[in-house]
């Protein structure tokens, strides 16, 4: 009988050889997994940062929209500093613009304020006290009110109003007709303050491109105004050294006589010029 159990075993013994078998597996695939925790582990600590966005894309992808998943691409592509740069976003850059009637309305308003104002000599009032009594006395400043209407149509009128009312003056001004302050023609073209006249068609147009970038206040007309007056200035200079060159005594003397000697009572005309668009702007609500 135990020789017949040596090559005939029980199978009970089959069935503890197969459970013992099993459990070994089941051993060394607990180690396994163990194993590969423990590896999981040291890369997730080596590699924090990818591990997390691995696992926001697999959450990402498995729980949201598509809507979703595009938005959150969109938040990753965007850059590190798009929010100090622009703190609201959703905010849109509001940029003022004239109708086409009334475009055309202020070139003609421009071009008669300019031929207008060529003849017209401001002047200031200026408070002065004689002993117990105080009286006003009002001097005239030494320029025309040409340049306040230049820059008046740019700021209410826009860049094109004020570049195309001033290409007008200077054609009418060449024609022959008397709208400068000497006359006009052709011959106009050797006086050395056509230059200035000249400035008027950009300095129009950078005034008008300034005062129309965002809505009207005093400040930023106060910008566009000096802008259109420096522009206006540069422009006769160099005008004067194109026909007076290489006579620098005479460009010099000519520079101190046109823009030198008139540019602090200009700022006068600007200041006024102003305040005047400002109330205009506020009227016409744009």
């Amino acid at each position: 009988m135990v020789a017949l159990n040596k090559f005939y075993p029980h199978p009970n013994s089959r069935n503890r050889h197969q459970r013992h078998n099993h459990s070994r597996s089941q051993h060394y695939a607990r180690y396994d997994r163990y194993a590969r925790n423990d590896s999981q582990q040291s890369d997730m600590g080596s590699n924090l940062s990818g591990s997390l966005h691995l696992s926001r894309k697999n959450n990402l992808n498995s729980s949201s929209s598509p809507k979703q998943i595009k938005s959150a691409k969109q938040k990753k592509r965007a850059p590190a500093n798009s929010s100090r740069s622009n703190p609201n976003p959703n905010r849109k850059k509001t940029r003022v613009t004239v109708s086409t009637p009334l475009k055309a309305m202020w070139v003609i308003i421009g071009l008669l304020l300019t031929i207008g104002s060529t003849f017209l000599q401001p002047s200031i009032a200026i408070p002065s006290w004689t002993g117990t009594t105080g009286t006003i006395e009002v001097e005239p400043i030494k320029v025309t009110l040409q340049v306040g209407a230049v820059l008046l149509t740019g700021c209410l009128g826009g860049k094109g109003a004020g570049l195309v009312s001033q290409i007008l003056y200077i054609f009418l001004g060449l024609s022959g007709f008397a709208v400068f302050y000497q006359g006009g023609g052709i011959g106009y073209l050797q006086e050395p303050a056509f230059g200035y006249l000249l400035g008027f068609i950009p300095g129009a147009w950078v005034c008008g491109f300034l005062a129309f970038l965002r809505p009207a206040n005093l400040e930023r007309l106060t910008v566009s105004c000096l802008g259109g007056l420096i522009t206006i200035h540069l422009v006769g200079i160099a005008y004067l050294f194109a026909l007076r060159m290489p006579d620098l005594a005479t460009i010099n003397e000519l520079v101190f006589r046109y823009s030198v000697q008139i540019l602090p009572e200009q700022m006068f005309v600007v200041c006024a010029t102003v305040v005047v668009a400002t109330l205009f702007r506020r009227l016409l609500f744009y």
